[in-house]
């Protein structure tokens, strides 16, 4: 593992009360109250970029406390972040799937680091062992152990002998399963680094990625049009205590050009909310 403490989420200061205060931002304590009758809410305000918050916008079912909880849920739900999250999966899968049937399925390896609780990568893995053409070597690693543990156990249920779930520091090639990967899949965590380590992490994945192999990743649109989401996008940042780097199209394509790998193709998934990138070692 890498030095430092490892946690599975982009929030980075420890009490938002607290921070909120120092930093005379009284007006929000009812916003960061009201988020926590909320089920995503809590979570999105205490851990986002938690493989639990993940995992709820991807059920896609308000569990909230009382009616409000629940009414909040939807509304973050039907987010264009929340709805990008999902739109994400859903091209992560469609492209995953074009170009395992491209190929015999018995050979490849496929990594994906900041797995979470491996819905996509079990949905994945299930579909391939349907098919004829032999079953796929699937690895999925995170920083959480308990959605190490909740994955691990999805799998089992599922009778998925030839996918494994371990934990580990994607910044640290060290703690990667494999050795050598056909595919890699990089979803939700690159833009939630500095750009230095942002850099680092696609360089470590072009190491471990075999000659001719592939980069699956995705770079989130800056998704605030109106002024009501740009006031939401404010208090996020606030609650995360970092602002994000938002990109646009020509700038991941820019930001890649610097990198060592080739034939980079780079499309919207729906809503244009995320921007998805295949690049090629």
């Amino acid at each position: 593992m890498a030095t430092g403490k490892l946690v599975s989420r982009t929030r980075r200061i420890e009490s938002i009360p607290l921070h909120l205060l120092k930093r005379g931002k009284v007006h929000l304590l009812p916003v960061y109250y009201m988020a926590r009758m909320s089920r995503l809410g809590s979570e999105l305000v205490l851990n986002q970029g938690s493989a639990e918050y993940q995992d709820l916008v991807y059920l896609n079912e308000p569990k909230g406390k009382l009616v409000i909880g629940k009414i909040f849920d939807r509304y973050l739900l039907n987010f264009p972040t929340a709805r990008g999250c999902r739109s994400r999966l859903a091209a992560t899968q469609e492209t995953l799937e074009q170009m395992v049937s491209a190929h015999d399925a018995s050979n490849l390896v496929i990594l994906d680091l900041g797995c979470g609780y491996g819905r996509g990568l079990i949905a994945l893995t299930e579909s391939i062992n349907n098919r004829k053409n032999g079953t796929l070597s699937v690895y999925g690693m995170d920083l959480d152990e308990r959605a190490v543990e909740t994955a691990s156990a999805r799998a089992k249920e599922k009778g998925l002998a030839n996918i494994t779930f371990t934990s580990g520091d994607a910044l640290n090639p060290g703690d990667y399963p494999v050795r050598s990967a056909d595919i890699v899949i990089l979803n939700g965590l690159a833009q939630y680094l500095p750009r230095d380590d942002r850099m680092l992490l696609y360089r470590n994945v072009h190491a471990v990625l075999k000659d001719n192999g592939y980069l699956l990743t995705d770079y989130f649109c800056n998704w605030a049009r109106n002024r009501v989401q740009k006031w939401w996008k404010g208090i996020s940042e606030q609650f995360l205590g970092v602002r994000l780097d938002w990109l646009n199209k020509d700038e991941v394509e820019a930001m890649f050009s610097e990198l060592p790998f080739r034939n980079c193709r780079t499309w919207y998934s729906h809503d244009s909310l995320c921007l998805m990138i295949l690049a090629q070692k």
